[in-house]
């Protein structure tokens, strides 16, 4: 269990990153980033939710 605690939470930190370095990408080419913005802050909402009502 705990090893797999430890992929996750490697696994995350990986994700965060790439998004990250995406929205960085979209910026340097002068692309509208707001769409990946609003993405991931209705993403973000929903996992709240998800996690009240797993509780």
């Amino acid at each position: 269990m705990m090893n797999e605690l430890f992929t996750l939470k490697l696994g995350r930190d990986q994700e965060t990153l790439a998004d990250m370095t995406e929205l960085q990408l979209l910026q340097r080419a002068k692309i509208n980033s707001s769409g990946m913005i609003r993405f991931f802050k209705r993403v973000s909402e929903k996992g709240e939710r998800w996690m009240e009502c797993g509780d």
